[in-house]
């Protein structure tokens, strides 16, 4: 079924800032370390003695941005030729077992800026990981054999991209923004050229791009800094230096657009997305605006922000979002919205006029700033907490900025202020040529009469976007090969390693009040995670309630009995912390993450959203809309869709069939007062499983249960296993776009 309609993330209320955040830089300083080899490969070591694990990650400087109409592609392809034969390993099977030897989960991404290859595995299996990578990075074979199976392997991805309808406006818009050079901002390519890709032309990317003055070899986890770089140097340091590939081949910049431009692009669509884009700035010959940017972004996605209080508490739209994506070769700015064919034109008006209005006084105010600065600050200390996810975000930015950039990030932008977000606007945004795009279906378009020249507006103006997603690293083409690879030699214990100095956590249980609860203590923390889980799942809705469990969960953001209406939002807007809702067959997941100085403040807005949720009429009509977007949503991608269907089909009869986010059906008739008696018969604490991950004591949690959620009833619920689903016969669903 498809969950990710109901993962919804928010900050949540940060009181006071922990130390480690208000000297984030030095902090950073404390755990990355760095040196360069005398053949210039940058070796960048992060020690993280959480759990016994290391990430060993090679980061290239290639990418979609390397790349001519001649190429177009061939930066993606030869990253699903890297986990192939080489001279160490030509034999494809042997390569396999090697990986599964290490017992690594490997994979690699292309994006515009950047190429990156990684493995995880046990730390003490570090050296192994290090020389696989050595052996693949530099001694690939390409073999033709090799080479025709992934190039079916990626036209195979490439169709899957071109099913999904917002695949074409992604190319439409980007061959307008960027002229003649958009075949530098496109990771999966083209298909003719992916097509007719030879050895000799993989041989000539290794050659240019792929020698150790254009990589960085980073490696997080649990592991020893002096180590690490003994390694480096041990297995990297005879590999030859070569020419800068930037010298001889050098990137040349993105033609300025002249003119706005809209574009209309017609496929099978429930709703109508309108797209925004414009050329941004350089991070490398711009970098101050890059960091009004980030804080404008932030400040203009904030719930309480004027701009989502005009265009979407006002009706017009069910969502829009704000971004810049950092690149050096210009990254894009993006305002995105969903709104209803019906309502396409009035919101279409509605957001010109709102980026007319974004250099004028007053649009923003200084108390906006502060919280999202600190949302960035808290982001960056939670990104510290898993070692691989971290050694990606350092690879994406020594590749697209510098590591220097990243290590002055936060410094930099708690800088900003409202005159620097007022300049970005009028630099980049107010006035300037942009491209304007709207998805639409047929059949709403013709009804409309829509024309592409009135996308522009009364100013002849327009908007666009690259890409539908709000995040800062994004335009992923990952390679759908992501394996755990098991072990080829019998389970056993990793033997010691005598460099680990890994934190060993402690589990407890207890029961307040008829709730369940385990923590597991971790000193080495500083982020604390809960999830509550509400059981049963499917079991305790019908076809007619499907969905009302995170229909209430979302609508309690909108005010509670201790927090009224927008002081929820406040609070959620306040902190770098978050809030994750997440339906599945078993059970509802109510989550947060917070640093450890904010935990108990946080809490207290969490636990109110449980327990106290005013659920005002207007505000639900408000989150029923979103939430419906969401679920017609299903009928657009057609990932999403087979995967329904598939589900709807093996579980027919059982208790599985049930959408546990909600469908149209069931979303459109749940009525304000099943909502609240739902809540009061079903938010029991015998039906509720409360999981601490973090550096917080038993006492300490006890004591903040039994002031909130420990004064829910009881209730009666005892959980069971769910029925079997039994033997399905085969049958063919065909589902027509």
């Amino acid at each position: 079924m498809i969950r990710s309609l109901v993962c919804i993330l928010a900050a949540f209320a940060l009181i006071t800032p922990c130390r480690e955040v208000l000297a984030q830089r030095a902090q950073l300083e404390r755990i990355i370390q760095r040196r360069v080899l005398e053949n210039g490969l940058e070796v960048i070591v992060v020690e993280n003695h959480g759990v016994p694990l290391a990430t060993v990650e090679l980061n290239v400087r290639n990418g979609a941005f390397t790349q001519t109409p001649a190429t177009e592609g061939l930066a993606h392809l030869y990253e699903h030729m890297f986990f192939k034969s080489n001279s160490e390993y030509s034999d494809p099977d042997a390569f396999v077992q090697r990986a599964g030897e290490l017992g690594a989960v490997l994979n690699g991404t292309t994006q515009e800026e950047r190429v990156n290859y990684y493995l995880t595995l046990s730390s003490d299996s570090l050296e192994g990981g290090m020389r696989f990578l050595s052996s693949a990075i530099r001694t690939s074979l390409f073999r033709a054999d090799e080479l025709a199976r992934e190039r079916e392997v990626v036209l195979g991805e490439y169709d899957r991209n071109e099913s999904s309808p917002f695949f074409r406006l992604t190319r439409e818009m980007e061959r307008r923004l960027y002229g003649d050079e958009a075949s530098r901002k496109n990771t999966i390519g083209n298909r003719d050229v992916i097509r007719s890709a030879t050895p000799a032309q993989l041989t000539e990317i290794k050659r240019r791009y792929y020698v150790p003055n254009n990589t960085a070899l980073i490696v997080a986890g649990d592991v020893d800094p002096q180590n690490v770089f003994a390694l480096a140097e041990r297995i990297y340091g005879d590999w030859r230096r070569g020419p800068d590939p930037f010298v001889s081949a050098p990137i040349p910049p993105i033609p300025v657009l002249a003119r706005s431009e809209g574009v209309i692009v017609e496929e099978p669509v429930a709703a109508a997305v309108i797209l925004m884009q414009w050329q941004g700035p350089s991070v490398t010959r711009d970098p101050a605006a890059t960091y009004a940017a980030d804080v404008f972004s932030d400040v203009l996605n904030g719930s309480a922000s004027t701009l989502q209080r005009r265009l979407v508490d006002a009706g017009l739209f069910q969502s829009v979002g704000v971004n810049y994506y950092t690149l050096d070769n210009t990254g894009p700015i993006t305002i995105s919205g969903q709104t209803t064919p019906e309502r396409l034109r009035e919101a279409l008006a509605a957001m010109h006029a709102e980026v007319d209005k974004l250099a004028n006084p007053g649009y923003f105010s200084a108390a906006e700033l502060e919280p999202v600065k600190r949302q960035r600050a808290v982001g960056t200390t939670m990104g510290l907490e898993r070692a691989s996810g971290f050694a990606h975000q350092l690879g994406f930015w020594w590749s697209v900025a510098g590591l220097d950039y990243y290590m002055g990030y936060v410094d930099s932008m708690a800088t900003q202020n409202v005159a620097d977000l007022r300049a970005y606007a009028r630099k980049y945004i107010v006035g300037k040529p942009r491209v304007v795009g709207v998805l639409i279906a047929p059949e709403d378009r013709q009804r409309l009469g829509l024309r592409a020249e009135e996308l522009l507006g009364s100013g002849g103006l327009g908007m666009g976007s690259a890409r539908l997603e709000k995040l800062k690293i994004r335009n992923t083409a990952s390679s759908s090969r992501t394996s755990n690879v098991p072990r080829s030699a019998p389970p056993h214990s990793p033997s010691p390693n005598p460099n680990s100095r890994s934190h060993s956590p402690s589990t407890n249980s207890f029961t307040l009040n008829g709730l369940a609860i385990i923590l597991n203590r971790n000193t080495a923390s500083d982020v604390v995670a809960a999830n509550l889980y509400l059981l049963g799942g499917t079991r305790q809705i019908t076809a007619d309630n499907a969905g009302i469990e995170p229909f209430l969960l979302v609508a309690s953001e909108r005010g509670t009995r201790r927090f009224p209406r927008d002081l929820v939002r406040r609070k959620i807007e306040a902190t770098g912390s978050n809030i994750v809702i997440n339906a599945e067959e078993d059970w509802t997941m109510f989550g947060m993450r917070s640093v450890r100085a904010s935990f108990d403040s946080t809490w207290m807005v969490f636990a109110d959203r449980v327990t106290a949720a005013t659920l005002d009429s207007g505000e639900v009509e408000l989150v029923r809309a979103q939430m419906l977007a969401g679920a017609r949503a299903v009928r657009d991608a057609p990932d999403a869709l087979v995967s329904y269907l598939a589900d709807s089909a093996a579980f027919a009869g059982h208790p599985y069939e049930l959408e546990a986010s909600g469908t149209e059906h069931s979303l459109s008739r749940i009525s304000l007062a099943e909502l609240r008696r739902f809540r009061e018969t079903e938010f029991v604490t015998s039906r509720m499983l409360l999981v601490v991950v973090g550096n917080v004591d038993s006492a300490r949690v006890a004591g903040l249960v039994a002031r909130t959620l420990g004064r829910l009833p009881t209730g009666a619920y005892r959980w069971s296993p769910p029925p079997e689903a039994g033997d399905r016969p085969s049958t063919l669903t065909i589902a027509e776009r």
